[in-house]
């Protein structure tokens, strides 16, 4: 699984490489690229020195470089001998008696093999290599060839579409959010807060427009008005008598 990771990593890179910076350009004539600014340089050399650098300390020829080896030792503390202790146990119990001692022992005096660790670092290279090779023969040496080989292939275009999965999250909540969303605005928001806070508006105009029918100006009219009142007190009164 890694050593296809690491060829399939190379080759998606390099891709981008060969085909950001090589080749015919597909840029639009009218926009002009440029160099992002130093806040978003920087930290990819940042990132860049402590990758090189953290690969270099891992390097076996060095004497005292695999610092990282037993970096997370302390945290990820593993006690071999307890472990097989209470595997020999739990076998006791269901009637299988094996002894770990020997495997105990091969664990605390098997020597480190330098060239194994150099051979993997080699393999895992040429493996680096081959992506870098193969993503340099299909978009620069022959840029015809990933068309032609993936024509007519099944899945393709499944892969091609990311599996459709921006497509069915739009359909199942991008676009049902959309909908809600304009209803509650629509009905909730416009008819309901809306209209409430208009109507309340609208009632107090009517009033106020009622009011000011009463508030003329004219002194006959208030004169109407306190003789119309005085009358119905009159006849209030007679009726309650």
């Amino acid at each position: 699984m890694g050593i296809s990771n690491a060829f399939i990593t190379t080759f998606y890179i390099f891709r981008l490489v060969f085909l950001t910076f090589h080749g015919p350009s597909n840029v639009d004539p009218h926009v002009h690229p440029h160099e992002s600014p130093k806040v978003m340089t920087m930290p990819l050399m940042i990132l860049a020195f402590l990758a090189l650098t953290g690969g270099l300390l891992g390097i076996p020829l060095v004497h005292g470089w695999h610092v990282l080896h037993n970096w997370l030792e302390p945290v990820l503390a593993f006690d071999l001998e307890a472990a097989l202790h209470a595997s020999e146990q739990m076998l006791a119990e269901h009637g299988h008696h094996t002894s770990f001692a020997e495997v105990l022992h091969q664990a605390q005096h098997t020597s480190h093999n330098i060239w194994v660790e150099i051979g993997l670092m080699i393999f895992s290279m040429c493996v680096a290599l081959a992506g870098i090779g193969m993503a340099w023969f299909f978009y620069l040496k022959r840029p015809d060839l990933p068309a032609k080989l993936t024509k007519g292939q099944w899945g393709f275009d499944l892969v091609e579409n990311k599996y459709y999965v921006d497509e069915i999250y739009d359909e199942t909540i991008v676009k049902p959010i959309v909908k809600g969303s304009d209803l509650l605005w629509k009905q909730a928001d416009m008819r309901g807060v809306d209209g409430a806070v208009n109507g309340v508006a609208w009632v107090i105009k009517l009033c106020g427009k009622v009011a000011s029918s009463f508030q003329s100006g004219f002194v006959r009219n208030y004169a109407l008005i306190m003789v119309v009142g005085f009358i119905f007190l009159i006849i209030v009164s007679q009726i309650e008598i």
